[in-house]
């Protein structure tokens, strides 16, 4: 109790603080990278569903609305790739249908 406690005190915030900087850190592309590629291996279907349908549906509603200018998206890390990926697709995919 003591331990808890201290970190969330003024003397326990240097504690909480280098706990928020060691979190901050994994947060990166690369990172989130590897989690995905472990979760295509563990749970191929529950990434399906919660990284590659979502990377697919946001990218096409991206698309969409910024076809008559520029849009801001925030979204999580683990999608960048992956909309990035659906975005050149449909790129490419809308290109191709175009007359020559």
């Amino acid at each position: 109790a003591e331990v808890l406690e201290g970190m969330f005190t003024a003397g326990g915030s240097s504690m909480m603080d280098s706990m928020g900087d060691r979190v901050e850190a994994l947060k990166t592309r690369e990172n989130a990278r590897q989690m995905t590629n472990w979760m295509e291996r563990a749970l191929p279907e529950i990434a399906t569903v919660m990284i590659h349908k979502r990377d697919k549906y946001m990218a096409a509603n991206l698309r969409r609305h910024c076809s008559q200018g520029k849009v801001l998206a925030v979204v999580g890390l683990a999608h960048v790739d992956g909309i990035e990926r659906e975005w050149q697709r449909l790129g490419e995919k809308s290109t191709a249908a175009l007359p020559q």
